[in-house]
């Protein structure tokens, strides 16, 4: 992007210039959205809490760290804030949903300071002419917004090459954007040390006009020293019928969810799960174990919503192998 041919001083003030009401000189307003927030105290009044949480959040950041929030920043200016009705409920949700984004944009997991970073997209080719009925613009052009993590510190070779296999992974489940079509992927650090660090990556669709959203899952376990993802043979001895005990435990823990929450369970015996729960993209890994993920729909109906079971390294110890990549709390 042009901004990283400027001084970085100078990125910095553009970016907190090209904010909100009291981020940005409403005299100055071209925007429709900036024009809306400079005339609505409310908007104005969550404006300058965004630009606090910004500026806080800037206050954490290395240098590198700095650049990607204002890359961050301004596709959520020009893709979400400026593309929203110009309905007081609608910018004040895209702002609650920027301040939420920057407050936890500065966490830590395990030994690591981690930044999320939010990228926005949207087709806004299709939006140059009002709705005639609204006077809104037509956002029916589709959306694409995700999040990665990317470590901060310590800055090690392991850790810059897996905050590129981070990103490179979240990008690759977003997508492109589609037409009438939203998209939000999002991600969670299940566990993280110096040697493993696993995610659990989300998406949710949503084509306009549809009953519901649709969603999707993965699990990424990355182990920091080689920089390759987690194998099955890592953490299972191969002669230990580890695939048959995972589908039973997992047969077992969906069942008593279905009878415990009142839902029904379309899947009849373990020998129907095996080869499911042996894919190393529905696991992630915690300080309590194994856990294998399933979306609505790929074991009950899409009202009982996406399920997981979490098996305990304690009952997995006997099919472990005897040298593992990384530590797990056997007992």
């Amino acid at each position: 992007m042009r901004i990283f041919h400027l001084s970085f001083p100078a990125i910095v003030s553009l970016a907190i210039a090209s904010a909100g009401a009291q981020s940005f000189d409403c005299a100055k307003a071209t925007e429709p959205a900036e024009k809306f927030v400079c005339a609505n105290k409310e908007l104005s009044a969550v404006d300058e809490k965004m630009a606090a949480a910004f500026k806080a959040a800037m206050a954490q950041l290395s240098d590198e760290g700095k650049r990607r929030l204002i890359e961050s920043q301004r596709s959520w200016i020009k893709y979400d804030r400026n593309v929203a009705k110009l309905d007081v409920d609608e910018i004040k949700a895209s702002y609650t949903g920027r301040i939420n984004d920057l407050e936890k944009s500065v966490s830590t997991a395990g030994p690591f300071r981690v930044q999320a970073v939010t990228i926005y997209k949207a087709d806004i080719s299709t939006k140059a002419k009002p709705v005639a009925a609204t006077g809104d613009l037509d956002t029916s052009g589709g959306s694409v917004s995700y999040s990665f993590p990317r470590i901060e510190s310590p800055v090690t070779p392991d850790t810059e090459r897996w905050n590129r296999m981070a990103e490179q992974r979240v990008k690759t489940m977003a997508g492109e954007i589609e037409p009438g079509v939203d998209m939000n992927v999002e991600f969670s650090i299940t566990y993280a040390s110096a040697d493993v660090i696993s995610l659990s990556l989300g998406a949710m669709t949503y084509a306009k006009g549809a009953a519901h959203p649709n969603h999707a899952g993965a699990g990424y376990v990355v182990l920091l020293k080689s920089g390759r993802e987690l194998r099955a043979a890592d953490l299972f001895d191969p002669q230990s019928r580890w695939n048959s005990f995972l589908a039973r435990s997992v047969y077992h823990g969906l069942k008593t969810q279905a009878q415990e929450e009142g839902w029904s369970l379309d899947v009849t015996a373990p020998a129907a799960l095996a080869k499911e729960v042996a894919m190393v993209s529905r696991w992630t890994i915690g300080p309590k174990g194994l856990t294998v993920s399933f979306m609505p729909y790929e074991v009950a109906a899409y009202a009982a919503g996406p399920h997981d079971v979490t098996i305990s390294w304690t009952d997995l110890k006997p099919y472990l192998n005897n040298t593992l990549p990384f530590l797990v709390p056997l007992q």
